[in-house]
């Protein structure tokens, strides 16, 4: 890619990122299907940022550091989110806080078991048209020596 293509691409990501940004900053109301499509082009604009910053730091840090924290910053809202809900639950046990952190739990790994790794088969198959080998547990229990 020529240098023009690489800043038109950071100009796009940003100016994705800029409405979700302001309608979170000044706390404007707006219908919700304008909300959903402005917020989920301002996580688009953002994960291409997060991407060309993780493929910056490898010039740095090892890949494996860099993809540990991409990994961490893509994960922790998610965490972050359950951890309040379990916090509720022991403040407020009469409450419905307790089925909310099961739910939020139970459904994102749901989504990371059941599409993410589901799609990392498939790009491998796609990529390289050989079947994706399982690791037998023969080979890595017992421990060796044991």
């Amino acid at each position: 890619m020529t240098k023009t293509k690489y800043l038109m691409s950071m100009v796009i990501a940003v100016t994705l990122t800029v409405p979700g940004f302001i309608l979170w900053l000044f706390q404007v109301e707006i219908d919700p299907p304008a909300v959903a499509v402005i917020t989920g082009a301002a996580i688009l604009g953002a994960s291409f940022m997060l991407l060309w910053a993780c493929e910056t730091a490898q010039k740095d840090i090892s890949q494996a550091l860099a993809l540990a924290v991409v990994a961490l910053i893509a994960v922790l809202p998610e965490y972050a989110v359950d951890m309040y809900f379990t916090w509720q639950a022991g403040q407020n046990p009469q409450g419905d806080y307790a089925r909310y952190a099961i739910a939020n739990m139970t459904g994102a790994n749901r989504l990371i078991i059941g599409i993410a790794w589901a799609m990392v088969v498939g790009i491998f198959w796609l990529k390289t048209k050989r079947p994706v080998a399982s690791l037998s547990l023969s080979v890595i229990w017992p421990p060796a020596g044991e």
